[in-house]
């Protein structure tokens, strides 16, 4: 017979499970604030976030300190620790990254209380922690967004955080002397009542930006695919 703890949620859906080992339990690394770039020539730049989390299951979530003008962001993994947030202007950023509660690292002391959840390998290693939750947040996803869709927390006054899977595309007319452009899907910070957040297609980058050339041949013409955002409270 075996012993363990499994965690059901009103749905009937597994939240909490000593026999998985699998990283399916996140929960934050680190937080802290950065200022995105200003556009420069029309061209979204992009701020360099060091996050000093190397795990390689990360993930990054970010959200604007004021919604004055809706801001609009999009992010990616520049490399190990390191995120690019490239957004439409100098905007404050709270950012805080995830990692699998088996990367927390850390255990509660004598003294300290709460719940930690270890897998069913009978080790108490800091590492076989599936739950952490004496003094370290778990994610909670609140909405899925896919393609021009909204995110509405209603009236709770919830000011969501936002992760987004990257999607661009590369337009030029044929024949065109100008350069064309570059489109790509970003999530925006509405600045109205509710804090909601939506998906929306904008202009980021002129197409000679990112080394376009009038003889670029169609098939470097990208595809703008539905992106996903991912919208969780902290």
């Amino acid at each position: 017979m075996g012993y363990g703890l499994k965690v059901l949620s009103a749905g009937g859906y597994t939240q909490i499970n000593t026999d998985t080992t699998t990283k399916n339990t996140y929960q934050i690394k680190a937080t802290g604030t950065t200022t995105s770039l200003a556009q420069s020539g029309g061209d979204w730049m992009t701020k360099l976030v060091s996050t000093g989390v190397s795990d390689s299951n990360a993930l990054f979530f970010v959200r604007p300190q004021s919604r004055t003008g809706d801001p609009m962001c999009y992010a990616y993994k520049a490399s190990s620790g390191n995120w690019g947030l490239t957004a439409d202007g100098a905007y404050d950023w709270d950012w805080a990254v995830f990692v699998p509660a088996t990367s927390i690292g850390n255990a509660p002391s004598t003294g300290e209380y709460g719940l930690v959840v270890y897998d069913s390998s009978g080790d108490i290693d800091p590492e076989n922690i599936i739950f952490n939750g004496f003094d370290t947040k778990a994610m909670r996803i609140q909405n899925v967004l896919t393609g021009s869709a909204t995110a509405d927390p209603g009236s709770t006054g919830y000011d969501w955080y936002a992760m987004q899977q990257q999607k661009h595309q590369r337009v030029r007319p044929a024949g065109a002397i100008t350069p064309g452009f570059v489109k790509t899907w970003v999530t925006q910070f509405n600045n109205d009542t509710n804090k909601t957040i939506s998906q929306t297609v904008a202009e980021t980058a002129t197409f000679s930006a990112i080394g376009g050339t009038e003889e670029d041949p169609i098939e470097q013409v990208g595809i703008l695919g539905d992106p996903t955002t991912l919208i969780v409270e902290i």
